[in-house]
């Protein structure tokens, strides 16, 4: 949301944006970026943001609502009736059709979603044919628009961004390091990441691992991280806004997950040049292919994904090579630039139609 409101066409279209509860961790960057932000609860148990959605809506009678995710998704669609006539609403699928994890009562919910809006958006293919029948009735107008990352991350990280990022984060130039960014949630499998950690540690004792993210299953996966006796090597950085610096000090990057819609810690990461490492989720071939622009270790598989990590920390310019390739892979598809262009033009296309009738 943050790179659609920064890169748009402001001839085209301007954005501002309703977090439903806040402040949270982006709001500052929303902020900086002078993008209008407005909260409408405090907490999310709040009874009142329906209520509150309607008002500023009626008040700003903005020619687009854009809801992202299932529950922005569910709220828009059931308070349509009470909408400026003239506004479309886009609902915005950033994960798989019913793949919630932890929060399965999403799962209900999105059953019922799509049918009620202008437009659906999807953020890959892998997303778009979640949603189609005979699993579910066909959602409106749906449209695939990969998402896109900020465009000062489409770059590789140099020798000299990389020293400037080890010194900073106080890691010596040699450690090798892996990183991980993400939710700590069922969905990103992190407990799996901790299994091939222990595996790393005993191959490789002076490796180091860096978690970035928070989540509802932080507490049990540092109690995890404990048995495997796995102090010193494995750190929980909880929410960090340097990713660019983390990813610059980085080896490779790590992304275990289950299932992804369109990964963009993973695009970021790429980007850079940091060689990724994932599982075989759904939709991972789009964007890594074994030993051209990543390492595809299996699920469920700890000390073979350990032994494939090892092989590539020890050889450096195969690494730097398939780095280098992912970067380029990534280049001309994923740019937010490029992601708010093609908004833009589905914004132009539903403001030429007639809204659809709830």
């Amino acid at each position: 949301m943050l790179n659609l409101a920064r890169h748009a066409d402001p001839a085209r279209s301007r954005h501002a944006v309703a977090g439903l509860y806040g402040p949270g961790a982006m709001s500052p960057a929303f902020r900086a970026a002078k993008v209008p932000l407005a909260q409408l609860a405090a907490t999310k148990f709040d009874p009142r943001i329906p209520a509150a959605l309607v008002r500023l809506v009626r008040r700003v009678r903005p020619d687009v609502l854009h809801a992202h995710l299932v529950v922005s998704c569910a709220l828009a669609e059931s308070l349509r009736r009470f909408l400026p006539g003239k506004t479309r609403l886009v609902c915005h699928v950033h994960n798989l059709f019913a793949q919630h994890g932890e929060d399965r009562y999403q799962d209900t919910i999105e059953a019922r979603l799509y049918r009620r809006c202008d437009a659906t958006v999807a953020c890959s293919r892998e997303v778009a044919e979640s949603l189609l029948p005979p699993r579910r009735p066909r959602p409106r107008k749906l449209s695939v628009v990969t998402n896109g990352i900020a465009d000062e991350l489409l770059h590789p990280t140099s020798a000299c961004e990389r020293a400037q990022a080890r010194d900073g984060l106080n890691i010596g130039g040699g450690t090798p390091l892996l990183l991980s960014v993400g939710r700590l949630t069922e969905q990103k499998n992190m407990g799996y990441a901790l299994r091939v950690a222990a595996e790393l540690r005993r191959m490789m004792p002076q490796v180091r691992y860096w978690i970035a993210g928070e989540g509802v299953r932080e507490a049990e996966l540092r109690a995890q991280a404990a048995r495997l006796k796995l102090e010193g090597a494995v750190e929980f950085l909880g929410f960090r806004s340097d990713i660019r610096q983390l990813l610059a000090a980085a080896d490779m990057f790590f992304m275990p997950s289950l299932h992804e819609g369109l990964p963009l810690a993973l695009v970021e990461a790429m980007g850079t040049g940091t060689m990724p490492v994932v599982t075989p989720f759904n939709g991972h071939a789009a964007l890594v292919r074994d030993g051209g622009t990543g390492c595809v270790v299996p699920f469920d598989a700890p000390r073979e994904a350990a032994r494939r990590i090892v092989g590539h920390f020890m050889d450096a310019p195969r690494r730097l090579r398939i780095g280098a390739a992912a970067s380029r892979h990534v280049r001309g598809g994923y740019s937010s630039t490029r992601f708010a262009r093609r908004m833009d033009a589905l914004y132009d296309g539903l403001l030429a139609e007639a809204p659809a009738h709830p």
